[in-house]
């Protein structure tokens, strides 16, 4: 793939995860939803979700389907009626979330994993709706498609990860329809990549074990305050430069300096290993699992302190 000597993302994790989880007799839970915006006491619209069961090929076969609108008692913006294609007047004879909750976590919990599409985004409009009405919501295995994406396809292959891009990306020598911003649409069209994408990280061999180890000495957060796109984790290792690899938060994943001396060492050095030490010394202190976490944890933080020196 295009910069592939530039840009690395460590695709064992999620492998590991699809090795776990996307296995024969498994129920695969698939959803997605519309809300009444993106705040975090948005409401769901319509919620979509469609069951699926692991055949031993590793083919998914269709269960059962969920689509729903949801009354959620507020008139809707001009925006989301334009992007959805959802009106007052279809939701006007829908049931509320407090008829459809039970029936959706009940769902949802029948499945062995559930999975999406920036999936952090649904689930927290699905947990704000079972603490509305008071039921549970269980989180258990989920997997994120667009995380799989990431790993596949660089931003300097397409202009950004939204899901139709992805789908016409992906899918552009065959012929899909999709409705986009229809939560039916989008959880079948979600299910197509998640089969593309798992098929690949089974096929996927770590080319990363036989290259060199580089001690990781200390990183640091570097924002260009001329440049909103040149947002980094610039690390200091034994060899090279400072910087001359970091972690790419806009990106969401590793990438090097332009200059000759720094594609060397990020092609020789084992990034692999550098991410796994990188989140022992980081990941540990900020209570986060992956760079992207840690990214997002420490400019939460940065933001938080240099605030509190403006006050």
């Amino acid at each position: 793939m295009a910069g592939e000597l530039t840009r690395w993302r460590n695709k064992i994790p999620m492998k590991e995860k699809i090795n776990e989880y996307i296995i024969p007799d498994s129920v695969i839970g698939v959803f997605d939803l519309e809300t009444t915006g993106l705040k975090e006491d948005s409401k769901i619209i319509q919620f979509s979700a469609i069951r699926y069961l692991v055949d031993p090929m590793f083919g998914l076969k269709k269960i059962d389907d969920l689509d729903v609108y949801i009354n959620p008692g507020e008139p809707l913006s001009k925006k989301i009626i334009e992007l959805t294609g959802i009106t007052d007047r279809i939701l006007a004879v829908a049931k509320t979330e407090e008829c459809w909750a039970e029936k959706i976590f009940t769902y949802l919990d029948s499945c062995n994993v559930i999975c999406g599409y920036n999936v952090d985004f649904d689930i927290k409009m699905l947990q704000g709706m079972a603490k509305r009405t008071e039921h549970l919501f269980h989180t258990k295995a989920i997997l994120d498609v667009c995380e799989m994406a990431r790993d596949w396809i660089s931003k300097s292959e397409v202009e950004n990860h939204n899901l139709q891009t992805i789908v016409e990306y992906v899918f552009s020598s065959t012929e899909t329809y999709f409705q986009f911003h229809s939560s039916f649409d989008d959880a079948k069209a979600t299910a197509m990549l998640l089969y593309e994408f798992a098929d690949q990280y089974r096929r996927y061999e770590d080319e990363q074990q036989h290259k060199d180890y580089a001690h990781l000495e200390r990183a640091s957060l570097f924002i260009n305050p001329r440049k909103k796109s040149e947002q980094r984790i610039k690390l200091k290792l034994n060899v090279g430069n400072f910087g001359d690899i970091f972690w790419d938060i806009v990106k969401q994943e590793w990438g090097c300096c332009s200059n000759t001396r720094a594609k060397q060492y990020f092609k020789s050095i084992n990034l692999t290993n550098l991410e796994q030490q990188f989140l022992e010394k980081y990941g540990y202190r900020f209570g986060q699992n992956s760079p992207k976490e840690v990214a997002t944890t420490w400019m939460r933080f940065a933001k938080s302190v240099k605030e509190n020196e403006n006050l």
